[in-house]
């Protein structure tokens, strides 16, 4: 059977209009175009993208295609006054070397240049954006990744919570267990392209973290039902295999990282689609590396030697023998 789209937005998750940008090589990195809000609503972009040769467009069109229908990425982000920020928090009193204690203040000042808060009233009406509505303030990664991701924000949240700042960390948390609330789990990053993979499942110690910094059991005691529909996302059969024990006589059900796709990643389009074109021309086999680079991005671990047939092939071919489905972390 053929596997569903992350989503349904024929601009963002599949269709010939994602296919003809990112393989027109505009952008230097895919995820620009993906992270790009229309300035029409889609119809407009739609009969527009037709106009001008749809799939076979040239990329003199495309280009000025793009420049008419699309705004700046993140262009539905603003940044957030940071007021709390200690410019010396208590545990940098703690570093006895001054160079190390003026490195750790300088990170530490990095915090109100990385938080974001949406607003999606930019957009008109009609018009769409590959994010995730969020309703708390968040930290994003910085550079090319302009979106909360899951398993980055527990590493956040170890900063967060020595920089002193309580309440952006639980701001953090929030704004994944509300995405748990909508769709059962938390997406591998806040945009619609990732709404068929997650991430290492970290929501339960972020809260667990929280409350050993804290002593606030008011957090956890508000969350604790979406920490339980998490769970029961990663215990269905999609992401466990039973293995047989030692003895045989039992089996043992474990957990795995598994994406159900046979299109290339959206944010990653082309990357997926020429490595899979130069594995096979035989599209269930291209099926089979799309799937597998996929779940090696919600393994986290993107990619680890961990997930491929030889780890000793060259550079250039290393991936082709992705297998990431097969391994059980």
């Amino acid at each position: 059977a053929t596997a569903q789209p992350p989503c349904d937005s024929p601009i963002y998750c599949h269709g010939d209009l994602l296919h003809a940008v990112q393989m027109a090589h505009i952008y230097a990195d895919d995820k620009t175009f993906v992270g790009k809000p229309t300035l029409k609503p889609v119809a407009q972009v739609l009969e527009a993208f037709a106009l001008i040769g749809g799939r076979n467009a040239t990329k003199e069109k495309l280009v000025g295609f793009l420049d008419a229908y699309f705004g700046p990425e993140a262009s539905e982000l603003k940044q957030v006054d940071l007021p709390e920020l200690d410019p010396a928090p208590p545990f940098l009193g703690n570093v006895k070397d001054k160079l190390l204690r003026a490195y750790g203040a300088e990170v530490n000042g990095m915090w109100k240049t990385l938080v974001r808060k949406q607003d999606l009233s930019v957009l008109c009406e009609g018009c769409v954006t590959s994010m995730l509505e969020l309703k708390h303030p968040f930290i994003v990664p910085g550079g090319r990744f302009t979106e909360i991701y899951y398993w980055d924000t527990y590493f956040t949240l170890e900063g967060l919570l020595r920089s002193g700042l309580t309440d952006l960390a639980r701001s953090n948390i929030l704004d994944l267990v509300a995405l748990v609330d909508k769709y059962g789990f938390v997406p591998n990053g806040a945009r619609n392209y990732y709404l068929d993979r997650s991430q290492p499942p970290f929501l339960t110690l972020m809260v667990k973290l929280f409350h050993e910094f804290t002593g606030d059991l008011d957090l956890a005691r508000q969350v604790y039902p979406m920490l339980r529909k998490e769970h029961a996302y990663w215990q269905q059969p999609k992401h466990t295999v039973d293995v047989a024990a030692a003895n045989e006589e039992a089996t043992v059900r474990l957990n795995r990282y598994n994406v159900d796709t046979d299109a290339p990643r959206p944010e990653s389009y082309s990357v997926d689609y020429i490595l899979a074109h130069n594995v096979s021309a035989d599209r269930q086999r291209q099926a089979d590396v799309y799937a597998d680079m996929a779940t090696g991005a919600e393994t986290g671990w993107d990619y680890s030697t961990r997930w491929v047939r030889d780890p000793h092939a060259p550079k250039d071919k290393i991936l082709q023998g992705i297998r990431t489905r097969q391994v059980v972390p």
